[in-house]
């Protein structure tokens, strides 16, 4: 659920407070024993930002906190989380709020990790070199023999590779990797630009931002992925 910062920042324990800084008139101020961290919302050209700031002080060192946040989060989850990584976990404060294990419980919710997880969790297979070279040559031919608005479909049961033309040809590939939840669908035609030659990812099939990689290869799909059966 959408989250004003403004709200996050006081469900964490900041008080709010007048601040003829602020473009709102309102500062939000929290102590953490040794950081008294200061937000104040303000209007940019990208749009209204809640900027934070304050000094850590430690035995040995000072360190300036500055970060800033969007005046809308997509939940109370993502803000605890970012809150905890700007913070550094909470490892400097002196009084480290309790709000601090649970941001980093919620830490795969940080836009980069959430990145890095899809990607690495997205519909991908390998297919053994040898059959990966014989699948790419037949592919290549397909174009030449079927009508242009002809589809193919890629689909994966998490041992088999299976690729289907709308007029009939049918290959079956031995491959590794995790079952694919859906079928997905390029133009025939599209297989006209697969390299003649295998490259360092040889052997790969994969879906990834809307489009089907093989090998270096990439097309965009047609349209959106299927239910498999």
């Amino acid at each position: 659920m959408i989250i004003a910062t403004t709200d996050l920042l006081v469900r964490l324990g900041f008080a709010a407070t007048d601040d003829a800084m602020s473009d709102t008139g309102i500062c939000y101020v929290r102590d953490f024993g040794n950081l008294q961290l200061r937000a104040i919302e303000c209007m940019t050209l990208g749009g209204n930002r809640v900027m934070l700031s304050g000094t850590l002080v430690t035995p040995r060192s000072l360190a300036q906190i500055n970060f800033e946040l969007p005046a809308r989060l997509a939940s109370f989850e993502l803000g605890v989380a970012l809150m905890t990584h700007y913070l550094r976990d909470g490892a400097d404060l002196a009084v480290p709020p309790d709000w601090i294990a649970d941001g980093v419980l919620w830490g795969d919710l940080l836009p980069w990790r959430a990145d890095r997880l899809a990607y690495a969790g997205r519909p991908q297979c390998f297919v053994e070199l040898d059959w990966f070279r014989l699948a790419m040559r037949k592919l290549r031919s397909l174009p030449e023999d079927v009508p242009d608005n002809d589809t193919t479909t890629f689909k994966f049961d998490g041992s088999m590779l299976d690729i289907a033309g709308g007029s009939g040809f049918r290959l079956l590939l031995p491959a590794t990797g995790t079952r694919w939840a859906s079928d997905y669908r390029i133009e025939t035609r599209r297989l006209r630009a697969l390299p003649k030659r295998c490259t360092r990812s040889a052997g790969y099939v994969g879906i990834w931002e809307d489009r089907l990689g093989i090998g270096n290869f990439s097309c965009a799909l047609l349209d959106a992925p299927v239910g498999a059966e």
